[in-house]
């Protein structure tokens, strides 16, 4: 995905296929919140939260594991309200 922050265009990685399959929708010029880390020279998504409804959605386990992949599975799929 990409964002347009103060700075400029940002590339960031948020496993949407997971997205998708949460039922998690982003629109276009939805303003969005996210945290995350920097990896590989792109920023990787823990948490977006549309500041709109105030959804968030988890992608990411406190150690930087997608959910998406066997390693973060552990119950939950990450979404909030």
């Amino acid at each position: 995905m990409i964002l347009q922050t103060a700075d400029g265009e940002l590339l960031v990685g948020t496993g949407p296929d997971y997205l998708g399959a949460q039922g998690y929708v982003i629109e276009i010029d939805d303003e969005l919140e996210v945290t995350g880390f920097w990896e590989n020279d792109e920023f990787k998504v823990s948490t977006i939260t549309n500041l709109a409804d105030g959804s968030t959605i988890a992608l990411r386990d406190e150690l930087g594991r997608p959910f998406w992949s066997g390693a973060a599975r552990g119950g939950g799929n990450g979404k909030q309200q």
